[in-house]
């Protein structure tokens, strides 16, 4: 979600937890619906409803902020003691292995399908530089590469509406889930204080922490969505 904390997996799993439960009260009846399906639709659409617009400035200050935690964290590796280097090296060459696994999984399929397996970088030509004296610090070294190219596309994020950008994501991951199931839980062209998907906005605008009006949010989703897919 824009703008929010990121969540620990305790929390997490009791916000998807409270989404289900959202979901069976709207949707119980004779029927039966795929709630768990509906639940991960619903986060899957949540995270990445508008995925152009951000705040560019609050946006830079966090990767600047990245960027100076990974210098940090190479100052700090680089004074501990050998035994407990051993133990970050230790463990980025496990995630390697994992990685080249994947990726050898990866290749097969694709050369199964036809399609060549080399046309992929493989993990030391995406580490580019391969591992040194530390797997560790090769290993986030990685990250500069997405970071810089995070830090040349910060300045192009579509700032219009930000204040109203949450309660809109829950707004069109409620219309993507109610679409489906239109039978149970219709989309209205417009909505009042009153039918099914008003009130499935009520709970989910609440569980999310959203203090707004349910009829402007919809309203402000609609009125901006075109807009926003346009950019």
């Amino acid at each position: 979600m824009a703008g929010s904390k990121m969540p620990t997996e305790a929390d997490a799993i009791e916000h998807y937890d409270g989404v289900e439960r959202i979901l069976e009260k709207h949707f119980a009846g004779p029927e039966r619906y795929p709630i768990e399906l509906m639940a991960f639709q619903f986060m899957t659409v949540l995270a990445s409803s508008f995925p152009n617009v951000w705040s560019p400035k609050q946006t830079m200050d966090q990767l600047v902020k990245m960027k100076s935690h990974f210098a940090e964290i190479e100052r700090i590796y680089n004074k501990l003691p050998f035994m407990m280097m051993d133990l970050f090296d230790g463990e980025a060459i496990r995630l390697v292995g994992v990685a080249k696994e994947n990726q050898l999984s990866m290749s097969i399929a694709l050369e199964e399908g036809g399609t060549a397996a080399n046309s992929f970088p493989s993990f030391e030509e995406a580490l580019e530089n391969g591992f040194g004296v530390s797997e560790f610090l090769e290993v986030q070294k990685s990250f500069g590469k997405p970071l810089a190219k995070a830090i040349e596309l910060a300045p192009r994020g579509i700032t219009h509406g930000n204040k109203g950008l949450t309660s809109w994501e829950v707004v069109h991951a409620c219309v993507v889930v109610c679409k489906e199931f239109p039978d149970k839980v219709n989309v209205p062209e417009a909505v009042n204080e009153a039918g099914p998907f008003y009130r499935l906005l009520v709970d989910m605008l609440d569980h999310h922490g959203e203090n707004v009006d349910p009829v402007a949010a919809f309203k402000g989703w609609k009125k901006h969505m075109v807009s926003l897919d346009q950019n």
